[in-house]
């Protein structure tokens, strides 16, 4: 635990960041349908950058995979040499 946090008391870990953010908690039945379609535009959104990442992060594990398996060939094929 950071030092200054503990001189600070229990009141300075309310603003440490730990963990994920909290979600926060919107009844739908209070909303209007403006603000419905608002929440969910919002949600299919972040999921929408959530999967773009992903595939970003897996085109790239499989170009490292791919340059990995080329060296290894070439590898072998001096070694058979």
């Amino acid at each position: 635990m950071d030092k200054g946090v503990y001189r600070q008391g229990l009141e300075a870990l309310r603003y440490q960041k730990r963990g994920p953010k909290a979600k926060s908690e919107v009844y739908e039945s209070n909303l209007t349908e403006i603000d419905k379609l608002k929440l969910e535009l919002e949600k299919e959104k972040a999921l929408r950058k959530r999967r773009e990442f992903e595939l970003e992060v897996l085109k790239k594990k499989e170009e490292i995979e791919r340059q990995l398996r080329s060296r290894m060939f070439w590898v072998l094929q001096l070694e058979l040499e």
